[in-house]
């Protein structure tokens, strides 16, 4: 059952696939919004804090979160009776007869100026307005939006802050580690500096809308995997370290510069992590996040083992149309079933030897990665494809692959992470039960369940 609005609660949601730009339209509300204001990436983290808080005083909604799956979030706005206004943020190029569908407040085009956002957002909430002394930003808005413009502040209590960063400091990742090891995800700047502060983001952060295209390879993987606002959430429920997350980007900076000494590799890359936040970024950034994390849990600490595992993370499904990953789940039951010969389930069904054959091509891949990407799909019963293997034929390396594919699976689907992953310890026990599933799935419970 949905919470109803408790009096004095006041909050909004602020929902879009892009991270950074929820950094900046929050750190901009904070500067006058009295209430709560919380964010999420996805329609289903969406529903999943309507359900949690009640009905916000305000939706702020990407366009692509508020038509996924067939408006799946008004469908249970309407349905739980969660009535609220709701701005939408949506292209130049959008049919505006799909808008009609939907209760919209109003409509800002894309991308949203921090100034007509707040601007609305004044008109609508009744939210008493505040007037702090500092204003909160992230970690993360300030090491991809400035340069040493500002004095930074870290907030002692009340109304204490102390001067951490001076103007002129330029702050870097190594600055960014040691606070978020203390557990400091923001820092403050002064009520007086935000507005230029905030103009800043704003130019910035239009420019690297202009200018992804261009990004470097690694640059555009390492910002997928810090955008996924799960990575964080899934490391604790782990009990994993800042550690873990520090390997991983070491990591993947070494695969990706041996991948690139291909012209071909490195184009397909840059088109394949255009759009940080599209379902198959963020699909390989956990995988490639979560291989490396669960290879130190499991005490294969050799970088090469690792290296292999990023590369087969990068590679497995680069043949793939992205349209798949709207219903994957769909897609990996349908090839499974070899009496169905439709021809995109067929191209489906292909798409590991397909892009085993094209990793077959770069001549800078290790031992393992080939055959990794040819077996993704298979599964310890013998039913998965695209030669139904059994659990005996499949490698160890490509044994944790798999599970680790499924572990996403569990916590796509799921509300909760902590509860997403109990499900998948779960129904591990009877889906792993031989060949080298076994022996890993032993150790990654033992591990998990330790906390360690």
């Amino acid at each position: 059952m949905v919470k109803s609005k408790v009096a004095g609660s006041e909050y909004l949601i602020l929902s879009d696939e892009d991270q950074s730009s929820l950094n900046v339209h929050a750190t901009a509300l904070k500067y006058f919004y009295g209430g709560r204001i919380v964010t999420a990436t996805s329609h289903v983290d969406t529903i999943e804090l309507l359900n949690l808080h009640g009905r916000p005083e305000l939706l702020f909604v990407d366009y692509n979160i508020l038509i996924k799956e067939g408006g799946k979030l008004h469908s249970f706005v309407e349905s739980s009776g969660l009535h609220m206004p709701m701005i939408v943020a949506q292209e130049q190029n959008t049919d505006p007869l799909v808008l009609e569908q939907f209760p919209v407040s109003s409509v800002l085009q894309k991308p949203v100026s921090v100034e007509a956002l707040t601007n609305l957002v004044k008109q609508i909430t009744n939210a008493p307005v505040s007037t702090p002394s500092h204003v909160p930003i992230s970690i993360q808005t300030l090491l991809q939006f400035t340069n040493g413009e500002f004095d930074f502040y870290l907030k002692l209590s009340g109304r204490n802050f102390i001067k951490i960063i001076n103007k002129g400091d330029i702050f870097t990742n190594q600055d960014a580690e040691k606070l978020l090891a203390k557990g400091i995800k923001e820092v403050h700047v002064k009520a007086s500096d935000s507005h230029d502060l905030l103009k800043i983001c704003e130019d910035r952060l239009l420019m690297r809308v202009k200018e992804a295209g261009n990004l470097p390879v690694e640059e555009g993987v390492l910002i997928v995997i810090g955008a996924i606002e799960q990575v964080e959430s899934i490391s604790k429920a782990l009990g994993w370290t800042n550690e873990v997350a520090l390997s991983a980007q070491k990591t993947v900076s070494s695969a990706i510069e041996i991948l690139i000494q291909n012209s071909q590799m490195t184009q397909t890359l840059k088109k394949r992590f255009l759009n940080p936040s599209s379902p198959y970024a963020m699909h390989i950034g956990l995988q490639t996040y979560l291989t490396c994390g669960f290879c130190k849990l499991l005490g294969w600490t050799e970088e090469s083992t690792q290296t292999k595992l990023v590369m087969a993370s990068l590679l497995h499904d680069v043949s793939l149309d992205e349209s798949y990953y709207d219903d994957i789940r769909t897609w990996n039951k349908k090839a499974s079933n070899s009496k169905i010969k439709a021809a995109e389930v067929v191209q489906y069904r292909n798409h590991p030897l397909e892009a085993s054959k094209f990793a077959s091509t770069l001549k800078v891949l290790p031992p393992d990665v080939e055959k990794i990407i040819l077996q993704h799909h298979e599964t310890p019963d013998g039913k998965g494809f695209p030669r139904g293997l059994a659990s005996n034929q499949i490698s160890s390396l490509t044994s944790l692959f798999i599970m680790i594919e499924d572990l996403i699976g569990f916590i796509g689907e799921g509300r909760h992470i902590e509860s997403s992953i109990s499900d998948y310890l779960t129904w591990g026990e009877t889906k792993y039960s031989s060949g080298y599933f076994k022996k890993i799935f032993d150790v990654m419970k033992e591990k998990i369940s330790s906390g360690v």
